[in-house]
């Protein structure tokens, strides 16, 4: 049982953590090649298509997960019928920007319907292979896609097409991917498409998708703002620094969701086991990741020095804000899971969803008198709030004991946090050598392991127990 799930998890993090690599090395590319106002109007065209794409994906794949993908009807239904929903989302956009005089932004969205169309497409795919648990056959799939699509986007900015080279890059990436599930067992779809079963996947589905359009609205939607609200250049700072961070976060995000919810489907009959199993996921989960988000923040400023050069260093303080923010953010990642295995994604909807809109609106306020440090501290409170309606929302359906999550939590983020910024603040006050940045960026993790080692007990012991225990 446990060698299973261990290679389960490895083949997922194996697929999540290779997308890192690829994505760092077009990253690279992009952000030598692009200028930041280029970059910004390639990251708006894709939170447009992203925001489409990742609605239809959640409303489709969760409910043919939960059903076991027994019906080839249904499977076909989300391969022709989900799709041209997904490109007639995208085209409307593209309308609006049409009559505001935008062409530019009309064109790229018209094009990012390829990545819209083969993301849906291959939903029923992946449904079919995450029931089977098939992760392998996921990270190939992921892998190769990547790859192609990261060396034509890099072609493509190394030949000056600017913006294009990021949808080029979405395009190629998601096609591939898509062919080759196709190659695969192309006979899933070789059915009639049904609206009745579309109708039924949407009904049950769309609190799903409403809810993961709710957990990417905020930070999309930000880029939304900032292109009324500032210029292309500091949509490009905004999405530079968020993009170093979130390389790691998503391809963490990703893997424990897909992991997590058929682990958690297959024991909401158990609530006691459940409950154990949710807490010791989180609390785990701060332990090992909050100090990694810590030191991405603590050496950001040298890492875009060293490599990126001068260019972008107007993303610097924003992104040592944000790897703090998204260390703390660790807390909802098995939320959305756990709702969505009980079949209640819906509860605290409505309220995140306001939530989202009211610091929306300020955000557009407050981003135009203080930049990029008005909207950390708007994504700071986006967080926080987030973290305490999730935890009231999972609370209506399982036991749970949030005083001894909470103070475990705060065992890790009050010693990190001031390690943190003693670390940081000898790095501004002192020149140090390329060298003596690493030696002190080593002594930094050991310090931290050891410290939480004291505070939080034999965590590693903790990690090996949730592994190998039965749940």
């Amino acid at each position: 049982m446990s060698k299973s799930r261990l290679i389960n998890v490895f083949w997922l993090f194996f697929e999540k953590f290779g997308l890192i690599l690829l994505s760092a090395a077009s990253f690279f590319c992009f952000a030598i090649f692009l200028t930041p106002a280029q970059l910004g109007m390639g990251t708006l065209v894709i939170v447009y298509c992203e925001l489409v794409s990742s609605f239809f994906n959640a409303v489709f794949e969760n409910p043919l997960v939960r059903r076991n993908c027994e019906s080839n009807r249904e499977l076909a239904t989300v391969f022709w019928l989900g799709s041209i929903l997904a490109v007639l989302s995208i085209l409307l956009i593209a309308l609006v920007y049409f009559f505001i005089d935008d062409v530019s932004v009309v064109f790229l969205l018209i094009f990012s319907c390829i990545s819209a169309i083969s993301s849906v497409m291959a939903r029923p795919f992946i449904a079919v292979l995450r029931c089977k648990r098939q992760f392998k056959a996921l990270a190939i799939r992921t892998i190769w896609g990547k790859l192609l699509g990261a060396i034509c986007g890099i072609t493509a900015a190394i030949y000056g097409l600017g913006a294009w080279s990021l949808i080029i890059q979405l395009n190629v990436m998601n096609l591939l991917a898509l062919i080759i599930l196709l190659l695969r067992n192309s006979n899933l779809i070789a059915v009639r498409p049904s609206f009745e079963d579309l109708f039924s996947l949407f009904r049950e589905g769309n609190s799903i998708g409403l809810r993961k359009l709710q957990n990417g609205l905020f930070g999309r939607g930000l880029v939304i703002i900032l292109s009324i609200a500032t210029s292309a250049a500091t949509i490009g700072y905004y999405s530079f620094a968020r993009r170093l961070i979130d390389l790691p976060k998503q391809s963490i995000v990703s893997s424990v969701n897909s992991y997590s919810l058929p682990v958690f489907s297959s024991r909401t009959k158990d609530s006691k086991v459940i409950s154990n199993l949710f807490s010791e996921l989180t609390i785990c989960s701060i332990i090992l990741l909050f100090p990694i988000f810590v030191l991405m923040g603590i050496f950001g400023k040298e890492l875009v020095i060293f490599v990126f050069g001068e260019k972008w260093l107007g993303a610097v303080d924003f992104l040592m804000i944000y790897a703090f923010i998204s260390g703390i953010h660790v807390l909802t990642y098995f939320t959305d899971s756990l709702l969505a295995a009980y079949g209640q994604s819906k509860i605290g909807l409505k309220l995140e969803f306001l939530k989202s809109i009211i610091l929306l609106i300020i955000a557009y306020y407050i981003s135009s008198i203080y930049g990029l440090l008005g909207v950390a501290l708007i994504i700071l409170l986006d967080v926080v709030f987030t973290i305490v309606i999730r935890i009231l929302s999972v609370k209506k359906l399982i036991v749970l004991n949030s005083w001894i999550i909470f103070t475990t939590v705060l065992k890790v983020i009050i010693p990190v946090s001031i390690i943190g910024g003693i670390v940081t603040y000898c790095l501004f006050i002192y020149d140090f050598s390329i060298f003596q940045i690493f030696i002190i960026g080593f002594g930094t993790v050991m310090i931290m392991f050891s410290v939480l080692f004291v505070t939080s007990g034999n965590y590693i012991s903790r990690l090996q127990r949730l592994i190998t225990d039965r749940h």
